[in-house]
């Protein structure tokens, strides 16, 4: 028994909770004690803003020799124990900002042993008496968290009804005010059975039903659907999956989940299903999304390229750059390419592709952008081989010529896409290619024959880059820059 609460207690501090409360409570640090007075929950939905730091009540700094369940102390349903369960609630929230594993592990084994001190902690985080409480608030929410893994493990001999402890917290987690709401569902994601998620595959009808009963709180239940496309994955539950797919046509989460194992799996079968349904999707943008991602992130490369590339209406930039990241996902995104420029076709979708293909080397990017026949995708390129990386000067000589050719349907691109590339190669690029670009912004801030939006932009671009004189007299629209 004791080997397990220590597991459970090392797993709160270095797992759990210790990564994601100590960055979400500026207040608590887990090197020093003496910090904790700083701090305090922000409840979004009435739950006030506590005006108590961590700060334990008399009689806390003896928690940690009372007596451990079976023994002599209070009994559950006695109102006399609600004081000696907060008080280790305190002990347990500074045993975790001092990292004072035997301390948990004792505090965690007193309430956990006994399921129903584990149900009065979570009814404590309910009814209200820990609302102006953070050091007791904290210490439910990694009781809770811990009392959720420990139950959950195949060598737990407690109590049966320990194994309803996670429906019942996910039934009450609407009731729990921000922010422990949102810390307790991080602990609920991290928490694992052996190798598995303890919230995982069993788990979707219940949070799907959460879901859609408090859409306000969608997106942190949502991340209750971390693990479970993967536990789909590795239980072959098709079945489920194919039935999920099928009761939740208009939640994006669940048919983004759904399609993404089934695409992994039985691509043959369920890419003309998903095609189908983005289709049957126009006017919802968030469910369009959730299957574009989808195709992108689980389908074959080469099948992914060619379904998006029929899909596309140019706005899909993350679904190309999602696929152009995959093993393999160069050379389709290229052949889709080269096929659609030679018939002539859809500049629309030649730009997604283009935009995809971030890891292509500089001289094929250069190629694109000066033999495509069309501005946009020529313009593409352009952007795309200087996102986050760096270029050589003859990238930014051929961006130089396309810009001189602007107005010019052949080799030309607009100014206002000559501005944002040569911001890129101004944030990414040194030396030589760094001092052309910001030559060529000074020439376009300083052009009036460009447009006045063109110019500002320019020169908002420069201002980090260059001093004060290289502005000075500049005038844009009938307004001196400052």
């Amino acid at each position: 028994m004791k080997t397990v609460f220590t597991w459970i207690a090392c797993g709160v501090l270095a797992v759990l909770i210790l990564h994601y409360l100590y960055l979400a409570l500026p207040g608590v640090r887990p090197e020093d004690g003496s910090n904790l007075r700083g701090a305090r929950s922000q409840d979004s939905r009435d739950a006030g803003s506590p005006e108590e730091g961590l700060e334990a009540p008399p009689g806390a700094a003896r928690v940690a020799s009372m007596p451990g369940p079976g023994t002599d102390a209070p009994g559950t349903d006695d109102a006399a124990g609600a004081p000696d369960l907060l008080a280790r609630l305190h002990t347990i929230a500074h045993a975790y900002a001092a990292s004072d594993v035997s301390t948990l592990e004792t505090n965690l084994e007193a309430v956990l042993g006994d399921p129903r001190d584990a149900l009065r902690v979570l009814d404590f985080l309910l009814d209200g008496r820990l609302a102006s409480d953070s050091a007791g608030s904290l210490g439910a929410v990694l009781t809770i968290a811990a009392g959720v893994n420990l139950y959950a493990q195949a060598d737990w001999t407690g109590r049966p009804e320990c194994r309803e402890y996670l429906p019942r917290v996910l039934d009450a987690l609407p009731r729990i005010p921000m922010p422990w709401l949102e810390q307790l569902v991080t602990g609920l994601v991290e928490a694992r059975a052996g190798e598995h998620p303890v919230v995982g595959l069993a788990c979707l009808p219940k949070i799907l039903a959460l879901r859609a009963q408090h859409p306000e709180l969608a997106p942190i239940l949502s991340l209750l659907l971390e693990h479970v496309a993967d536990d789909l994955k590795e239980t072959g539950g098709y079945e489920e999956l194919y039935a999920l797919l099928l009761g939740e046509t208009r939640d994006p989460i669940a048919v983004g989940l759904s399609l993404s194992a089934l695409l992994a799996s039985q691509p043959d079968s369920f890419l003309p299903v998903a095609e189908e349904m983005h289709a049957r999707a126009r006017g919802d943008p968030e469910l369009s999304s959730a299957i574009t991602q989808a195709i992108a992130a689980s389908a074959p490369v080469e099948a992914a390229a060619s379904a998006l590339v029929r899909m596309t209406d140019g706005s899909q930039f993350l679904e190309f750059q999602i696929l152009g990241t995959r093993d393999g996902a160069l050379e389709s995104l290229a052949s889709e390419y080269n096929v659609l420029v030679a018939r002539g076709d859809d500049p629309r979708a030649r730009a997604m592709l283009v935009t995809g293909m971030g890891t292509e080397k500089e001289e094929a990017l250069i190629g694109i952008a000066e033999t495509d026949p069309d501005s946009r995708v020529r313009a593409q390129a352009f952007l795309t081989g200087s996102l986050g990386r760096a270029v050589g000067p003859d990238f930014v000589r051929a961006l130089r010529e396309a810009h001189a050719g602007q107005g010019n349907a052949r080799n030309g691109i607009d100014p206002d896409a000559s501005v944002a590339i040569a911001e890129n190669v101004l944030r990414a690029s040194p030396g030589e290619s760094r001092q052309a670009a910001r030559e060529l912004l000074l020439e376009i801030a300083g052009d009036g024959a460009i447009a006045d939006r063109a110019r500002w932009r320019a020169v908002a671009a420069l201002k980090p880059w260059v001093g004060a004189d290289a502005l000075r007299g500049l005038v844009i629209g009938g307004r001196p820059v400052e």
